[in-house]
């Protein structure tokens, strides 16, 4: 039962995280955080996160729903015992539109959003400008490989850390 409800309260921390990113999908200027699709991103992230002996992601997302032509896939670390949980939002073209990533240490959490970053195409200077521009709990940098503004917004619960990435032109 005590993992029942920590799972309810992860879920609902992620739902927050996700209405928040629902929003920013749909605003004027809103466009995809990464060209390609969740299996890309995924094997893309655990070839960087074994190479620096990280934890990995589950290799197949598994579809959770689809919403306002927005797919949602999650994928859980490996090992569990890491507790992360990452959602990625595939548009209506296939590519990632945002990205959610729950953790329950900040340790683990910093780790699954500096791989996502890398796949994204920050570099050094950006992950350093990132820094530098955070306001309360969110942050924006232009990541010229990608040509977009990458926005990164940090949300806390008595259970977890979330951050959900998205972008804007």
């Amino acid at each position: 039962m005590k993992n029942f409800n920590l799972l309810r309260k992860i879920i609902f921390a992620l739902a927050l995280a996700l209405t928040f990113s629902y929003g920013q999908a749909f605003a004027a200027d809103a466009v995809q955080v990464y060209d390609k699709d969740e299996k890309t991103f995924v094997a893309l992230y655990n070839q960087i996160a074994s190479k620096e002996k990280l934890f990995t992601l589950e290799t197949t997302p598994q579809f959770v729903e689809n919403r306002d032509n927005i797919q949602v896939y999650r994928t859980n670390s490996i090992p569990a015992d890491a507790n992360v949980k990452a959602l990625l939002l595939k548009n209506a073209s296939g590519a990632i539109s945002s990205i959610a990533i729950s953790a329950k240490s900040v340790e683990k959490l910093q780790e699954a959003l500096t791989v996502s970053l890398i796949i994204i195409g920050l570099n050094e200077k950006e992950f350093d400008s990132l820094a530098d521009n955070q306001k309360e709990n969110s942050t924006t940098v232009w990541c010229e490989s990608a040509q977009r503004n990458i926005h990164v917004e940090f949300f806390a619960t008595n259970e977890s850390i979330d951050v959900v990435i998205d972008a804007t032109k």
